[in-house]
């Protein structure tokens, strides 16, 4: 009689023999000892030492393979690599080092003419929002004329440009530029480049006066005047500093 090494119940088997099972389980197992000598559990030990050891095999190629691939560019085929292989001699790591440090120096040039790209885009861009913010400043201040470029080179890189969404902001000093402009034409040295109908005598346009009582600046270019620019610089040096700069003149 052969004893199975594994039964659902023992309640069959003769009152000696059921002694040598244990339950586990629900099932109740046959108790050996020195199972591990026996020629077919041996033979069963050794089958499953040989696969564990094939599969730790396998998984230390595969991990060594995907070592040896990390960074190659995205559809790299064995065609690629065995081209590859032929023109570096044999010597595929070198190969792929060097191919790596070459896609990672042309990556980075690409990247730094983009940023330079950009960045050339969005200065012009800023510098369209500051001439808007400046021309429409100087229309609702009444800026006169003939002041406006002395105006401009005195605001120009005074205008911080921000985005917030889809809207541009400009401002000065963390006012709206138009505001600060406003504002700044309300004071004694604002009240000069505004226009006649707005401010009589302090930045009108016209006249040929010595510039401390008109519009008249000796120092703009089609209006330069030296003998007005002696008397001017003797009678009012500061009102003389103040043409000067209107008028671009160092």
């Amino acid at each position: 009689m052969k004893l199975k090494a594994l039964l659902d119940s023992v309640s069959d088997l003769p009152e000696a023999v059921r002694g040598f099972y244990q339950e586990k389980d629900g099932k109740y197992v046959l108790q050996l000892e020195g199972v591990s000598e026996h020629p077919e559990a041996a033979a069963l030990k050794n089958a499953l030492d040989r696969v564990r050891q094939e599969k730790q095999t396998v998984i230390t190629e595969r991990d060594a393979l995907k070592n040896q691939i990390a960074g190659l560019p995205e559809g790299f085929s064995l065609a690629d690599y065995n081209a590859l292989k032929d023109s570096a001699g044999g010597d595929i790591n070198a190969k792929l080092t060097e191919q790596r440090e070459r896609l990672t120096k042309q990556f980075d040039t690409e990247k730094t003419g983009i940023i330079a790209e950009r960045d050339k885009w969005k200065k012009q861009a800023e510098g369209g929002e500051v001439d808007r913010a400046l021309n429409q400043a100087m229309k609702d201040a009444n800026i006169a004329p003939h002041l406006e470029k002395g105006f401009k080179a005195m605001f120009r890189d005074q205008i911080k440009v921000t985005q917030e969404g889809d809207a541009v902001i400009t401002t000065i000093e963390g006012l709206p530029v138009a505001d600060h402009i406003k504002k700044w034409a309300g004071s004694d040295e604002g009240k000069f480049y505004v226009a006649a109908d707005d401010n009589s005598g302090g930045g009108a346009n016209g006249g040929k006066g010595t510039g401390n009582s008109s519009g008249f600046n000796p120092y703009a270019k089609d209006t330069w005047n030296f003998t007005e620019q002696s008397k001017l610089e003797k009678s009012d040096p500061n009102k003389a500093a103040q043409l000067k700069k209107a008028a671009g003149v160092k």
